[in-house]
């Protein structure tokens, strides 16, 4: 049997049972009644059922005989009650899944839903025994379930067991009676109730009133209205049914407890109503609170997917993401991995990690990853991975599997974080920890190997620690190391009295302001004689800096000062011979400068009449009617001019070599053509050759580049050079010019072979020098005559343009020279200035002369000024230009070509052009043409020098000349060079004018 409860669980707190009963908890809980709408509805519910009662009373007492028999208001009466009970049944149950209504929700439910369904089907049936026994064993029923308020728990499953179980077979018991009315006890006899009627209405009636004393006590402790509307419901009800045993069938107490019936349905209505407004107003209640819900949980979703983003952010900023399938494609990957590894993220969708894979790691370092994740357990190490441009870099990687419900793995994911920067750290750690081992070692082993001694000072107690070299160094023998106190005025005694003061100084200089201590001094040794030592040392300091200890070492240094002795007096021989070799050099310099000068006034005494005597030499050849003249004479002027070229050309190989051994030979790099300057060569010398009777064959072994880089002039001067030389020493037979090509290499060959008188093996070593003025033999000079440059010259203008010269000789067969020459693909290249193969070799690329000589009257119009000082070279010049059909005027120094230049300039009838002497009286022409050009003097100067020597050309010109003439001057050149440089001077004019307008 159960035992009373004797503590309720309020309604609107959560039961503890809530959770099992499957009832939610999670509501929010109802608001407390009004204390004073709840004495009203104390009020009056008591008082409708006092007046219901002494109604009943008055009417049974006063109207006892009355009947009325009316089933169908009998049938509407049971058929409303029993609709109101099923639906506040139904409500009950309803507020208790909500956890809201009365305190006893699941006895009430079911034998509020018990006793309405027997009384709707007790409604329905005509008077009799089962009419009777439908409504009593509804209201024994109904007190039965009504009474489990007193079961203890009320929320748990036998409850709701036992309370089912009774509805169910109560209902049972009235449907049976219901089909079977004869099956039923006798309810009626005589039309009065029964015993068996009779007792269950009294004990259901008896059940229930109990019911309404358990209810009352519920709503004094927990002041639950709905628990006191149901203790008046069951007042009603209980006295109608105790009132019921007391009536008979259709008389008015019969009615009277059929109103108190429907009045007691009528409060449990009044139950719904209230549930039903309180249900409103709570939704309405709980709508609001919805609706904040959601805009807190929007607001909130809003943050939180912000909070998200700033996650992301920070994670991709600061982690590495990717996430693969089973077989390790990449499936997804954050912005912190592709921004690392420098991959977009469609460069790694689809692929694997050996996308980024470095190679640092061995093959079984990734065996054993994947035999780990492949198991379903966590990964993590250390892994060395390439980004895109090639740079590596360090992660602490994580793989994680992935797995589906069942447990089977789908994929990995895989977190790392970008530790390169840690490892370099590590890597300098471990290097510096290494580098600090291995001097650790170094200095254990240098102590122990050293020949220093060693001391230690403590400065405020003076103490010092001297090590057993320390001592040895002094000449201390071991058995008397402790004869030197451990006191630093035991080793300051021993200090020459010439270095004390010098050496205290430093120690305190060192001990109070940092600076270095590093001294030499005399220190006595045992033996009485003194001997130099270098100390050096170190102090320690606190952190105030105030010197704690020091540390440092003692080296015997009279092996470096007898050194150092011995330098001074190697310094002090050696400066002796530099002041003897800079005056041999300063002789040297000045035999060069006396060379050089000797050079170039030997080239302007030579070349100025040269001028003078090849000029008119060429005049008088050229003039009409030599033809009749007597052969002698023409035979004469062709030997003036023959010997005349014959000394300039020695002339120029001696300014050649001059130039090389002073490494100023101007070398060219430009485009030429290699057939048109061996034609050349041919077309110069045939002639010759044909005159001493001799074959001359040109051979061409391969295919020629249309171009070649390289200097044509110094070449073809080469090739003039040896094939003069092969016809020269060739008195019978040939001479031949072979020419090949190496396309490979981009090297062009010249053999120059000859049938002539060849060479010893002595003739031929002396000739593989290429010494100057030196030739195989001194009976060669005297037969073949020359001065030995060629070759010389030859040599070294090979050797400028980068290649080689090379010589083979048989005595009495002949002789070969073989010219190799490196000259690219000019056709390939850019155009364009060229440096020269040999460093320190200038370039130049002199203006295109306009070959205008041969034809009619080439200067006309163009007035020309010439400033020279010699009357034959004035005349001869006067000569050529009129010839040509230009307008001379004539001055002597360089004064009068300032003022008749600028005279003709300010009356605007200037000079076309002024040719320049260098060389003249008064003032010569470098300050008249520096003095023009300041002057704004812009028409060309053409210099006209018979000096030849390297830096003239560079001398005229930065004193503002256009050109360079040398003398002896030729007439074609000089009359192109004129017109091309007035040509020129025009043009530039023009473009000015055009530019301007």
């Amino acid at each position: 049997m159960s035992t009373l409860p004797s503590q309720p669980e309020p309604v609107g707190s959560p039961r503890p049972d809530a959770e099992q009963a499957g009832v939610p908890t999670g509501l929010p809980e109802r608001t407390p009644p009004n204390r004073r709408r709840t004495v009203w509805w104390i009020l009056l519910c008591l008082g409708a059922s006092v007046l219901i009662h002494l109604l009943g009373i008055a009417i049974s007492s006063s109207m006892a005989s009355w009947v009325y028999y009316n089933p169908s208001l009998h049938a509407v009466m049971e058929t409303v009650g029993a609709s109101i009970g099923v639906m506040v049944s139904g409500l009950i149950l309803i507020n208790r899944r909500l956890g809201r209504g009365t305190t006893f929700s699941l006895p009430l439910a079911y034998g509020l839903m018990a006793m309405s369904i027997l009384d709707g089907l007790h409604s329905i049936l005509p008077s009799g025994d089962a009419f009777v026994w439908l409504h009593s064993i509804g209201a024994f029923a109904g007190g039965a379930l009504y009474a489990m308020v007193w079961y203890k728990p009320q929320e748990s499953r036998r409850l709701k067991t036992i309370c089912f179980s009774m509805a169910t077979i109560v209902v049972a018991m009235g449907v049976l009676g219901f089909l079977l009315p004869n099956a039923v006890p006798r309810m009626l006899n005589d039309g009065m109730f029964s015993p068996i009627a009779i007792w269950l209405n009294i004990a259901g009636g008896a059940l229930i009133l109990l019911a309404a004393f358990r209810l009352w006590g519920a709503f004094r402790k927990y002041r639950q209205r709905d628990d006191l509307l149901f203790m008046v419901h069951c007042l009603l009800l209980g006295a109608a049914n105790l009132l019921m045993e007391q009536t008979t069938l259709w008389e008015s107490s019969w009615w009277c407890c059929h109103v108190l019936r429907l009045a007691a349905y009528g409060v449990a209505m009044g139950f719904a109503v209230d549930s039903m407004l309180s249900l409103q107003n709570e939704v309405m209640r709980h709508r609001l609170e919805l609706q904040q819900a959601v805009i807190d949980a929007q607001r909130r979703a809003l943050e939180a997917i912000e909070e998200k983003q700033s996650w992301r952010k920070i994670i991709d900023l600061y982690m590495l993401i990717s996430v693969t399938d089973r077989s390790g494609k990449i499936v997804d990957v954050n912005e912190g991995f592709c921004a690392l590894s420098q991959y977009t993220r469609a460069e790694l969708l689809g692929k694997n990690h050996r996308i980024i894979n470095s190679g640092h790691h061995p093959k079984e370092f990734w065996i054993g990853m994947w035999r780990t994740i492949a198991s379903g357990k966590t990964w993590r190490g250390e892994v060395c991975n390439r980004a895109k441009d090639g740079s590596l870099y360090w992660v602490d990687a994580m793989m994680l599997p992935l797995t589906n419900p069942a447990g089977k793995i789908t994929g990995f994911v895989s977190l790392r974080f970008d530790i390169t920067e840690r490892v370099k750290a590590q890597a300098e750690v471990d290097k510096a920890r290494k580098q600090l081992v291995e001097q650790q070692d170094r200095f254990e082993r240098a102590i122990r190997g050293t020949s220093d001694g060693l001391w230690d000072l403590y400065p405020e107690t003076k103490v010092v620690w001297y090590s057993d070299q320390f001592k040895r160094l002094l000449g201390l023998k071991a058995e008397k190391f402790d004869c030197l106190e451990p006191s630093l005025q035991a080793f300051v005694q021993r200090v020459h009295p010439d270095d004390v003061d010098e050496g205290m100084a430093a120690l305190e200089r060192h001990l109070k302001m940092g600076e270095r201590f590093d001294i030499q001094v005399r220190v006595k040794k045992e033996s009485g004689e003194y001997g130099w030592f270098r100390t050096r040392g170190l102090a320690t300091r606190d952190k105030q800096g105030r010197p704690i200890r020091m540390a440092g070492s003692l080296t015997e240094i009279d092996d470096q000062k007898r050194a150092e002795e011995e330098l001074r007096k190697t310094v002090a021989e050696l400066k002796i011979e530099r002041a003897k070799a800079e005056k041999l050099a300063e002789e040297a310099n000045a035999a060069n400068r006396q060379k050089s000068d000797f050079l170039a006034n030997m080239s302007h005494e030579i070349r100025t009449p040269m001028t003078a005597i090849l000029g008119y030499t060429d005049l008088l050849l050229g003039e009409d009617g030599l033809d009749k003249a007597p052969p002698q004479r023409r035979t004469a002027f062709e030997s003036i001019r023959r010997n005349g070229n014959h000394l300039l050309s020695v002339i120029n190989d001696i300014l050649d070599m001059s130039k090389i051994e002073a490494g100023k030979m101007v070398i060219e790099r430009i485009q030429a053509e290699p057939r048109q300057l061996v034609n050349d060569v041919v077309t110069a010398l045939e002639e010759r050759a044909s005159s001493k009777g001799l074959e001359f064959n040109l051979h061409f072994k391969s295919v020629l580049p249309p171009t070649i880089l390289t200097d044509p002039t110094r070449l073809r001067q080469i090739l003039i050079n040896l094939v003069g030389n092969a016809i020269k020493f060739t008195e019978t037979g040939s001479v031949a010019l072979d020419v090949s090509y190496d396309g490979l290499a981009q090297v062009i060959e010249f053999v120059v072979v000859d049938t002539g008188i060849g060479m010893d093996e002595n003739q031929l070593q002396l000739i593989e020098e290429f010494n100057s003025f030196t030739q195989a033999s001194a009976g060669m000079t005297r037969k073949f005559g020359g001065t030995g440059l060629g070759l010389s010259i030859s040599h070294a203008l090979a050797n400028l343009l980068g290649g080689t010269l090379e010589v083979t000789s048989e005595f009495g067969v002949g002789s070969a020279f073989t010219v190799r020459l490196p000259v690219g693909k000019a056709d390939r290249l850019p155009k364009g200035p060229w440096k020269s193969l040999e460093a320190g070799i200038q370039v130049a690329r002199p203006r295109e002369l306009i070959d205008v000589a041969d034809q009619e009257n080439p200067l006309a119009g163009i007035h020309v000024l010439v400033a020279e000082d010699g009357a034959d070279n004035q005349k001869l010049i006067r000569y050529f230009l009129e010839k040509a059909g230009g307008q001379v005027s004539l001055v002597e120094n360089g004064q009068k070509a300032i003022d008749e230049a600028m005279t003709a300039l300010q009356e605007d009838r200037p000079f076309d052009l002024v040719l320049m002497d260098m060389q003249m009286p008064l003032m010569d022409g470098y300050a008249a043409t520096e003095h023009l050009r300041k002057l704004g003097f812009a028409y060309p100067i053409i210099a006209l020098t018979a000096h030849a020597m390297p830096g003239d050309r560079e001398s005229c010109l930065s004193a503002g000349c256009s050109d360079f003439a040398t003398k002896p001057l030729q007439r074609k050149l000089l009359i192109n060079q004129i017109y091309t440089a007035v040509d020129a001077f025009k043009n530039e004019a023009v473009d000015e004018s055009v530019e301007e307008a």
